[in-house]
């Protein structure tokens, strides 16, 4: 396996988490995907864990394969809501999303992640006649590999 894949594998057992036999507001780790878009409101209440571009820099002072990447990852949660007031379950559901990765207190995620940070998030309302909210927190996290072996 590589260090990129131990890391979202890391990022993706944190999501899972989510459930109110957790302590969690919601279920949607109940239900979760690996790097799935396009989900439907017909899904149910879900999450799934994107991984998105990454960036590299050779680390100082040694071999050109040995970097530091920084990979960008969103993790999309869909819950359902009241149609005319959905901002409580999207907060609900953001601060799930926020204290399941960053709430364990480790920024290695126990695989050696040398950066774990919050970028932003969105929080998008229910389409007409829908009964969806989707939540989506963007985060970079950032490991030292080597690209020789990765």
């Amino acid at each position: 396996m590589s260090k990129a894949f131990e890391v979202y594998e890391a990022l993706f057992a944190r999501v899972q988490q989510i459930d109110t036999v957790n302590g969690y507001a919601t279920d949607v780790g109940i239900k979760a995907f690996r790097g799935r878009i396009g989900l439907q409101d017909d899904e149910g209440d879900c999450v799934t864990l994107v991984d998105l571009q990454d960036s590299s820099a050779a680390k100082p002072g040694r071999l050109s394969v040995e970097h530091l990447v920084t990979t960008r990852y969103a993790v999309e949660g869909h819950a359902a809501c009241d149609p005319d007031d959905p901002l409580v379950v999207g907060h609900l559901l953001l601060a799930d999303i926020k204290r399941a990765i960053w709430g364990p207190k480790d920024p290695t995620l126990g695989v050696g992640a040398k950066d774990l940070r919050y970028i932003g998030k969105a929080i998008e309302p229910p389409g007409e006649g829908g009964a969806m909210v989707v939540v989506t927190v963007e985060l970079e996290v950032s490991f030292a590999e080597d690209l020789a072996s990765p």
